[in-house]
């Protein structure tokens, strides 16, 4: 902190406003106070981890930490909501779900170097230390531990963006998933229920793609379970593979930051902090045939980049001096996957709703603009489905075709606008 503690001082503007007056929400741009801060509250987070401390004391640490840095380093400032709440929260969820996943890689023996990308906190701590992690007991026959269950999927690939106004573009990208279970019984066959602790489960997505504009898609997504319970009835199958049922149900957390190009004046910018809400997951395995059913929703603090805002901007720019082009919103997710694989082929569909409005007079906020239109809000829905096949039912999948069709509507009183576009992407992937 006291090298970003030194820059803030030697950089910072000597009129800026002073530590008088309430709390509120600041104007930093959507990058720093939606993606960075939380990529700081991380590192808080993920130092105090790797010296030992539990899920809880860690994220007091970096609750402590954005106290600090508000009402100490920035004393000259007012003290900001935002930062105070998605620093130090989403960036625990950040925090606990790359720890979970380096101490996963830790344990293995094919990919420890990962575990120094992922957690590097703890692999200087462990070097400074002398400290030598050891390897799970038992290995699959990638080298990955069989103490969590876990699964790792990797998609490539490209095809055509159909925009809602008729434009046609081209789009590459990638994606990475994973999921971690952190209960030793999930990896055997037997019968088990089992409470579970903060972070059992977590899961995290980084996507992107590319288009003839430059970069139209990117989404960062981590989920964790703060409690819940886990049970499973399982029996070896005629093939050695386990054969029954799964079920989690918990309460969880959730943080997400999303960008999507619709056009060149039309891009969407959301952080969203689910901050809690239930979370459901089904799995049934038989015979070679699964399926599984996920399902979670939250109750969400989010900053959004407003469509009809960035319209009401632009047509009143000779107005207005400064805004911020995006709101904080009281909001909402919800979200579906189910998938079924047999014979080498997996069928599924995922589902996502999110809807949100603005907690705050936005025009207010800046030089020239007035109250004078109703609060914002947006809605946002992402559709997926996509069918596969790897070969003997292996990890590569040799052939992959995905259909993802977005949409998005946005209000400001008499302001609307909606967006739409639907990608076909065709390539290959693995999953373990």
């Amino acid at each position: 902190m006291t090298p970003l503690a030194l820059r803030y001082w030697l950089s910072k503007n000597p009129d800026g406003p002073d530590s008088t007056g309430p709390i509120s929400f600041d104007s930093d741009a959507m990058l720093t106070n939606g993606l960075l801060h939380p990529l700081g509250g991380m590192l808080t987070y993920r130092i105090a981890r790797a010296n030992d401390f539990d899920v809880g004391p860690s994220f007091l640490f970096s609750v402590a930490s954005s106290a600090l840095w508000e009402f100490g380093v920035e004393h000259d400032r007012v003290a900001s909501v935002n930062d105070l709440v998605l620093t130090p929260v989403a960036g625990s969820i950040l925090g606990e779900t790359t720890a979970r996943l380096g101490a996963f890689f830790g344990r293995s023996a094919c990919c420890r170097a990962l575990a120094y990308v992922l957690w590097p906190e703890r692999g200087l701590n462990d070097l400074a230390d002398r400290r030598k992690r050891p390897r799970a007991n038992e290995l699959d026959d990638l080298g990955l531990p069989r103490d969590s269950l876990h699964r790792f999927e990797i998609f490539a690939g490209a095809g055509p963006v159909f925009a809602r106004d008729g434009r046609t573009s081209g789009a590459a990208g990638i994606r990475l998933e994973s999921e971690l279970l952190d209960v030793p019984e999930a990896a055997r066959a037997e019968r088990a229920s089992v409470d579970l602790d903060p972070g059992s489960y977590s899961a995290l997505t980084l996507r992107g793609s590319m288009g003839t504009g430059g970069l139209n898609d990117f989404g960062l997504l981590a989920r964790l379970s703060l409690a819940g319970r886990y049970t499973q009835d399982l029996a070896p199958g005629a093939g050695g593979e386990p054969e029954g049922h799964r079920l989690l149900t918990g309460v969880g957390s959730a943080f997400e930051f999303a960008v999507h190009a619709y056009g060149p004046d039309d891009t969407d910018q959301l952080s969203v902090l689910g901050l809690l809400g239930p979370m459901v997951d089904y799995g049934f395995e038989r015979s070679g045939f699964r399926a599984r059913v996920t399902l979670d929703a939250y109750a969400d603090f989010a900053a959004v980049r407003s469509s009809s805002l960035d319209a009401y901007v632009r047509a009143h720019e000779q107005e207005i001096d400064h805004v911020r082009t995006y709101y904080y919103a009281a909001g909402a997710t919800g979200r579906l996957r189910t998938s079924i694989s047999a014979l080498g082929f997996e069928a599924g569909a995922g589902l996502l709703l999110e809807g949100f409005v603005s907690m705050e007079d936005v025009f207010s906020v800046g030089d020239g603009l007035k109250p004078l239109y109703g609060r914002p809000t947006d809605v946002r829905s992402l559709q997926r489905l996509w069918l596969s096949y790897a070969p003997g039912g292996g990890h590569m999948q040799v052939a992959r075709v995905e259909v993802e069709r977005a949409v998005r509507v946005s209000d400001l009183d008499r302001l609307h606008r909606s967006a739409g576009d639907t990608r076909l992407m065709l390539g290959f992937g693995a999953k373990f």
